[in-house]
């Protein structure tokens, strides 16, 4: 595959609402909770299946990625 192509469903896989572990790449495809705070932000937890890692994810409610934190 080409690295163009990689960088296509990449860019698709975050549109729809996936994510990758930040450690094994794996493709996840729902977070395992959510908080809300402020009404503004939220704080996605995710639980990679393939590894175990997990992190999360802040997302302001107007839909922009703030940040990724491990946990």
């Amino acid at each position: 595959m080409s690295r163009s192509y990689l960088n296509r469903h990449l860019k698709m896989m975050r549109f729809m609402g996936f994510r990758q572990c930040p450690n094994c790449k794996e493709c996840l495809f729902a977070a395992e909770g959510a908080q809300f705070f402020d009404g503004v932000c939220i704080n996605l937890c995710w639980r990679c299946d393939a590894c175990g890692h997990a992190f999360s994810t802040n997302v302001d409610s107007r839909g922009r990625t703030t940040r990724s934190v491990a946990a």
